[in-house]
Parts: structure tokens; sequence; C-alpha cells
């Protein structure tokens, strides 16, 4: 049973380690995004942030405020914001290709899973080959797996020859002509 706890916690500090960083790079794409500025977005960007959804005035949210202010920094109007979309979007099929602003590639959630993998590869080898010390492993990998050198203490630990021995019984075998002993 302590076993099936061990792979678990692993597997929680696996999840929770992959989603911490998925969110540290979201968090750093999406501020690297914010900070360029409104000037490099195109007329469309800038005006569908602009408009309100009913594309009848500027947006008043404080959130929009920005866009709004660079459509008018642009010289455009609502009417040339309403003209400009609606051009663009008659222009486009009902299969638009996927804006190439979208956040997150899948190229980046590849090389940080990837990475978070070889960062636990130690604990990784030591829970698979079911070696004692692996509790140990994989707190020396969080705390000190950063360090090349704790990193690699760690990998040459787990695959050190200190595994527990699983005894495996097979089917018990019950003799059919042997009665219970019944000494006297």
């Amino acid at each position: 049973m302590t076993a099936r706890w061990n792979v678990l916690f692993f597997k929680f500090i696996g999840v929770v380690s992959i989603g911490a960083l998925t969110l540290m790079a979201a968090v750093t794409e999406l501020s690297a995004q914010e900070s360029n500025s409104l000037s490099s977005h195109d007329k469309n960007r800038v005006c569908s942030s602009a408009l309100n959804a009913e594309r009848t005035e500027w947006e008043q949210e404080p959130l929009f405020l920005k866009y709004v202010a660079e459509a008018k920094r642009r010289g455009l109007t609502v009417d040339s914001c309403r003209q400009l979309l609606e051009r663009a979007y008659s222009a486009s099929t009902s299969i638009s290709p996927a804006s190439t602003d979208s956040g997150i590639g899948l190229t980046t959630i590849f090389l940080i899973a990837t990475a978070i993998a070889i960062y636990f590869l130690p604990a990784i080898t030591a829970i698979n080959r079911n070696h004692r010390n692996r509790k140990a492993i994989a707190v020396l990998i969080i705390f000190l797996g950063w360090t090349f050198v704790g990193w690699v203490i760690a990998l040459v630990w787990s695959f050190t020859a200190d595994i527990e021995e699983q005894l495996v019984i097979g089917p018990i075998q019950i003799e059919k002509d042997r009665g219970p002993d019944v000494s006297a």
C-alpha cells in the first residue's frame, strides 16, 4: 500500500510542477505581449478591441480604453472601424486560420513538459526501479536539482543497486490426497 501512495505522491508533484511551469510561461508570454506597443497592432485588431460588441460606439470598459485611444490616434472613427471589420469579415472564409498571436504555442508546452521530465528523471528512475531511497532522491531533486551537481548526484544515486526486492508468491497448490494432519 505504501508503494502505491509513493507513486501517487510523485505523480501529484509532477502534475503540480507542470501546471506551475505552464502558468509561469503563460504569464511571462502575456506580460511580454502587453509590453508591446499598440502601434505594432494592425487596424483590425485595434478596431475589434476598441468597438463595443454591437459595433455601434467606442468601448467604455477601462480594459479597452487603450485600444480606443490608439484608434483615435490613428484617425479612425466608429464608422471607419465598423466598415474595416465588415470587410475583413466578408473577406475571410468560414474557417479562418488560427491567429499567430494566440498565446502559448504547442512548441512551448512541449519544451516545458520535456524540461520537467528531464528535471525529474532521477526521481522517475528511482520510482521505476523501486529504489529504497526514492523519497530522499525526490526531495534532493526538488531542493537541489536546479544545481547541476545536485541533479547529477540524484541521477547516479537513482541508478545504484539499492532496490527493494519484492517477494512474488505464486498460486498455492493444495494436494487432494492429503487430508488434515490429525496426529494424536
